[in-house]
């Protein structure tokens, strides 16, 4: 087996460069061990699609969504949308300040659970 080339090398920071990476994002990559792993890889042996559905990422298989798959999740950003308004309006001091924390919290959860089931439902 012969090593890695500089020009080989270079095609890999063209790519980082490419995809616009941040460096927290890059840090976190390598960080992991993910990317040292795939280096490793038998790749030959690695079925794309499914490689970057495990990684969350959008793959070409379409997907069918069910209404009720859509609606929900339309509620919930709907919800998270209307307590961010009110986060805004209580920091203006139109409600008690102290519901700004829990609000916020809320949101978070709402906002985790739609990216949940976009990715379920559409591979995002």
């Amino acid at each position: 087996m012969k090593d890695a080339t500089l020009a080989q090398g270079n095609q890999v920071l063209t790519l980082i460069l490419q995809k616009k990476i941040d460096l927290d994002q890059l840090q976190a990559v390598i960080s992991s061990g993910l990317f040292s792993d795939l280096l490793e890889a038998n790749v030959e042996a690695v079925d794309r699609e499914r490689f970057r559905e495990v990684i969350g990422l959008k793959t070409t298989a379409t997907r069918e969504v069910s209404q009720e798959f859509k609606d929900a999740i339309a509620m919930l950003e709907e919800e998270a949308t209307l307590l961010e308004g009110w986060v805004r309006e209580t920091r203006g001091g139109g409600w008690s300040t102290h519901q700004v924390g829990p609000m916020q919290e809320r949101i978070l959860a709402i906002r985790a659970k739609v990216n949940e089931l976009k990715v379920r439902a559409y591979g995002l």
